[in-house]
C-alpha cells in the first residue's frame, strides 16, 4: 500500500528455513485461480522478508505477532533493504500482525509506545516510522504475503515561510518550536494489537522540537513534524529563532495514517512587552517552565515591562514549595514603570542567579503579610539576590505584627549578588511577638549582606562554599524603621538602614546613605542576655560566641571576625535603641552581651587578617538609648557602637550622642563606644554633643573618641571637639584641657600617645 512518505512492499521470500521435521504437503483447496497463491511445501519455519521503501538504519524493528501459532513479540530486524524474522509457517487463514516500532506486548494482546519519537531532520526528509509511530497490518495468506497496514497515529507537519516582503526575515536560524495544546499531544499509548484501540496515559501537552543546527527561516520553507494520535488538536505555538519569539495559535485535526498541514507565516516581529498582569502571570508561568523566549525583546535581550502595572492581589511569584529553587537568570527591565500591589505578601522574584539584571522599576504598595518572614520578609524584588538589581526604588510601606523569627529588607532578604542606585522609601513598623528565642535582621535594602546556605532561622546561619558576598553601591534608604519586641527572647540581632547583618568575608559597602530614623524597642519581651546592634548604614558585622553547648546567641568579640567595607557612606537618620537585656559594660568585659549603636555600623568585630573598614564616611544623625533598669549594657558611638580590628580613616562624627535620665548606658564615644582590641582612626573628625546617663553604681564611659578601651587603640591624626554632660553635669572642655576627655579616665587602656591629635572648636 503506497502511502504519502512511505510504503511496506510485499512479501515473501521463499519459506525455505526448513527444519529437521517435515509437514505432510496439504491437500490444495485454493479455488481463486491464481497460480501465484499455490501453496508449496514448506518446513516448520519459514523467513518472512518484508521490503519497505523509506531510510531505515539496522536500528530499525518491526513487531510481528501470529496469535493463532502462539507467535509474539517477534522481532523483524532491517538488514540489505528488507525486515526479516524466522516463525512457524501460519495456516492459510491465520492472521499476521505487524506495528512499528517494535515493542513487547502485554499479557492482554497490548503493547506500549510514547509518542511523538522523532521529529525531521534538516532537510525534512522523514522516516515512515516518524510520519506514523504505531501501525498495524495483517497478512491473510502466508505464501502471499500482501500487507496492508493499518495505522494508529498521524502526523502534523508545521510548514514554516518567511511572510514578509522581499525575505526580509533571511538568514535567522530556527532555535526551537514549542507546540502546547489542550490535548495530549505526547505521552505512552497503550494499542491493542486486534483492534487498533488506544489509551494514552503519562501524557504531556507540550511538545518541543528542536531543528538541527543551522537551520534557517529566511532561505525557503522549513517542515518541521511531530507525531500525534488522532483527534482535534487546540492551543498555542511558539517558535524562536535567533532575532525573534513569534506566537500563533494551534487548530488542526489528526487521521490516523494523514499527514495535517500547519502553516506558520512569520512576518517582521513586533514586540510588545508586558502590559497587563496577565502578561505577568504568564511570564512568571514561563519562568517556571523554564522558557520564557517570547517575552524577552530580540533587540535587547531582556523581559521589558511596557505599562504601569496594578496588582489587586500579590503579583506571581516563581517560588513554591514545589519549585522553590527555580533561578531568574535573564534580564527584566521596569523601563521606569510602576507595580503597585496593596496586597503584597512576598517579592516578585526568587532567586536571582549570578546572570540575572532586575532594574529601572518603581514598587509601590503595602505589605499586609510576610508569608516568608523568615526568608525574605518585606522584600519587593527578590528573596536571593545572587546578580544585580540597579536603579530599583521601593515605596512599599509595612505595618505588621510579626511571631518568631524573622528577616526583613525592602529591596531583598539576602544579598550576594549587587545592588547599585538602588533607593527605599517605605516606611517599615514591626512588632515582634517572639515566641521563644529567634532572630531578627532587618535593613532598608537587604537583611542580609551576603547569602546563606538553606533557609535561616533564629538558630541557622549557615555559610559555606556556595554562599557568595554582597555588594552596596549608592544605596539609600529614607524610610524608617521601627521594631518593637513585645514578647519572647530576640537573639542574634541586627538593624541597619541598608543592611541587617553581615556574617561572611567580602560584603562592601559604597556610596550609601540613610536618613531614615531607626529604632528597636523592647516592649514587653523578656529579659535576655543576648544583644542587639543598630547602624545608619550596617547593623552588626559579627559572628556569635560559641560555647561548650554550642551556639550562646552572644557576640565573639574575639576569636572570629570579617572583613566588611564601608566606604564613602554618610548617615543623617536618628538611630534609638531601647533594649531590655541582662549584662554589661566593664573596663576588661568582652561586651558580648552588649547593645551596640553606631552612626555608621553597630557592631565592626573583625579579626587578625579580617579587618573592619570604614573609608571616608559621615555620620550627623542623633545616636541615642539605653534601658529603665538596672544594667548598663547600651553603647553609643558616633560612627560604631562597638569595634575590634577595624581602621577607620577620612570619616566624621559631628552628632548628638544622648539618653535620658531613665535611660541608663554604658557607654559612649565621639567614633567608637567600646574597643575591643586592634582599632586605628586616621585622618578623623569627631564633634559629639553628648548627654548622657548612667545607672548608680554601674561603669560609666565615655569620651570625646572612645568611651572604654579594653586592650588597644591607635590614633595617628583626629581633630576633636564638642561637648559632654554626664548625669546632668556638664563637663568642662576647652582648648587646652580637650585631650584629657579623648577617652575615659577608667577605661582599662589609655591611648600611648596623642600628638595626632587636634582641637576642632
Amino acid at each position: 500500500m503506497k502511502r504519502n512518505l512511505w510504503k511496506f512492499a510485499a512479501i515473501l521470500s521463499a519459506g525455505l528455513a526448513i527444519a529437521s521435521c517435515q509437514k505432510e504437503e496439504p491437500e490444495n483447496t485454493d479455488k481463486g485461480g491464481n497460480e501465484g497463491e499455490k501453496q508449496e511445501q514448506v518446513g516448520e519455519s519459514i523467513t518472512l522478508e518484508i521490503s519497505a521503501e523509506g531510510q531505515w538504519t539496522e536500528a530499525d524493528v518491526l513487531g510481528i505477532n501470529i496469535p493463532a501459532a502462539q507467535v509474539s513479540n517477534k522481532a523483524a530486524s532491517y538488514e540489505n533493504g528488507k525486515f526479516k524474522v524466522s516463525v512457524p509457517t501460519p495456516a492459510k487463514d491465520d492472521v499476521v500482525y505487524a506495528y512499528l516500532p517494535f515493542s513487547p506486548t502485554t499479557t492482554d494482546g497490548k503493547f506500549n509506545i510514547t509518542i511523538p519519537s522523532a521529529v525531521t531532520d534538516n532537510n525534512g526528509t522523514v522516516k515512515a516510522k516518524v510520519a506514523s509511530p504505531v501501525s498495524l497490518g495483517e497478512i491473510t495468506n502466508p505464501m502471499l504475503l500482501t500487507m496492508s497496514m493499518k495505522d494508529v497515529a498521524g502526523t502534523v507537519q508545521f510548514n514554516i515561510t518567511d511572510a514578509t516582503e522581499s525575505g526580509k526575515l533571511a538568514g535567522q536560524t530556527i532555535t526551537s518550536l514549542v507546540v502546547t495544546s489542550e490535548a495530549d499531544l505526547a505521552g505512552t499509548v497503550s494499542v491493542d494489537i486486534k483492534t487498533g484501540n488506544t489509551d494514552i496515559s503519562d501524557a504531556s501537552k507540550t511538545v518541543t522540537i528542536t531543528p538541527a543546527e543551522g537551520t534557517a527561516l529566511g532561505n525557503g520553507p522549513v517542515a518541521l513534524k511531530i507525531s500525534a494520535l488522532p483527534g482535534t488538536y487546540t492551543g498555542a505555538i511558539t517558535l524562536t529563532t535567533s532575532a525573534a519569539v513569534y506566537n500563533f495559535p494551534l487548530n488542526t485535526t489528526v487521521i490516523a495514517g494523514q499527514t495535517a498541514s500547519v502553516e506558520l507565516g512569520c512576518t517582521a516581529f513586533e514586540y510588545k512587552g508586558i502590559q497587563t498582569v496577565e502578561d505577568w502571570n504568564a511570564f512568571i508561568a514561563g519562568v517556571i517552565a523554564g522558557s520564557y523566549d517570547n517575552f524577552v525583546n530580540p533587540e535587547t535581550g531582556a523581559v521589558e515591562l511596557a505599562a504601569d502595572l496594578v496588582f489587586e492581589d500579590t503579583p506571581s511569584y516563581p517560588g513554591t514549595e514545589a519549585n522553590s529553587s527555580i533561578e531568574f537568570n535573564g534580564t527584566f527591565d521596569g523601563m521606569d514603570y510602576e507595580i503597585t500591589c496593596n496586597k503584597f505578601t512576598r517579592p516578585l522574584f526568587n532567586f536571582l542567579g549570578k546572570d540575572a539584571v532586575v532594574k529601572n522599576l518603581r514598587i509601590k504598595g503595602t505589605y499586609t503579610e510576610m508569608m516568608n518572614s523568615g526568608i525574605c520578609g518585606n522584600a519587593v524584588i527578590a528573596k536571593v539576590n545572587k546578580g544585580n538589581i540597579e536603579n530599583v526604588s521601593s515605596y512599599v510601606n509595612s505595618e505588621l505584627t510579626i511571631a518568631n523569627g524573622f528577616i526583613f529588607g525592602a529591596i531583598c532578604g539576602q544579598n550576594g549578588g549587587i545592588i547599585k542606585n538602588c533607593k527605599n522609601y517605605g516606611n517599615m513598623t514591626l512588632t515582634y511577638a517572639a515566641s521563644g528565642n529567634s532572630g531578627l535582621y532587618g535593613g532598608g535594602i537587604a537583611a542580609l549582606g551576603h547569602t546563606v546556605s538553606g533557609e535561616p532561622t533564629a538558630t541557622a546561619l549557615n555559610i559555606d562554599d556556595t554562599c557568595t558576598p554582597g555588594q552596596f553601591i549608592n544605596c539609600e534608604n529614607y524610610g524608617n524603621i521601627n521594631v518593637s519586641a513585645i514578647s519572647g527572647k530576640p537573639v542574634r540581632q541586627g538593624l541597619g538602614g541598608i543592611c541587617g547583618l553581615v556574617y561572611m568575608n567580602g560584603v562592601k559597602f559604597e556610596g550609601c546613605s540613610n536618613t531614615g530614623n531607626i529604632s528597636r524597642v523592647s516592649n514587653g519581651e523578656t529579659s535576655n542576655n543576648f544583644s542587639a546592634s543598630v547602624g545608619g548604614i550596617l547593623g552588626r558585622s559579627a559572628a556569635w560566641y560559641r560555647d561548650g553547648n554550642g551556639d550562646s546567641g552572644a557576640l565573639d568579640t574575639s576569636v572570629m571576625g570579617f572583613d566588611t567595607e564601608i566606604t564613602d557612606c554618610s548617615n543623617s537618620g536618628t538611630l534609638y535603641c531601647l533594649c531590655r537585656h541582662s549584662g554589661g559594660i566593664t573596663a576588661t568585659g568582652s561586651c558580648a552581651r552588649a547593645d551596640g549603636i553606631g552612626g555608621i555600623a553597630g557592631t565592626l568585630i573583625g579579626s587578625e587578617g579580617n579587618i573592619q573598614k570604614i573609608t571616608n564616611c559621615t555620620n550627623t544623625g542623633d545616636v541615642t538609648g539605653g534601658w529603665n533598669a538596672n544594667v548598663n549594657t547600651t553603647a553609643l558611638g558616633g560612627l560604631v557602637g562597638i569595634a575590634s580590628y577595624t581602621e577607620i580613616s577620612g570619616s566624621s562624627a559631628i552628632c548628638k550622642v544622648t539618653s535620658k535620665a531613665n535611660e541608663y548606658i554604658g557607654a559612649a564615644g565621639g567614633i567608637v563606644a567600646c574597643v575591643m582590641n586592634a582599632v586605628t582612626v586616621d585622618n578623623c573628625i569627631a564633634k559629639p554633643t553628648m548627654d548622657i546617663y548612667a545607672y548608680t553604681g554601674k561603669p560609666f564611659f565615655y569620651g570625646l573618641l572612645f568611651g572604654n578601651i579594653k586592650d588597644t587603640a591607635t590614633v595617628k591624626s583626629a581633630s576633636v571637639g564638642g561637648a559632654i554632660t554626664a548625669d546632668s553635669v556638664i563637663l568642662e572642655i576647652t582648648p587646652e584641657n580637650f585631650a584629657n576627655h579623648l577617652i575615659s579616665a577608667k577605661s582599662n587602656t589609655q591611648l600611648s600617645t596623642t600628638t595626632g591629635v587636634s582641637w576642632a572648636n
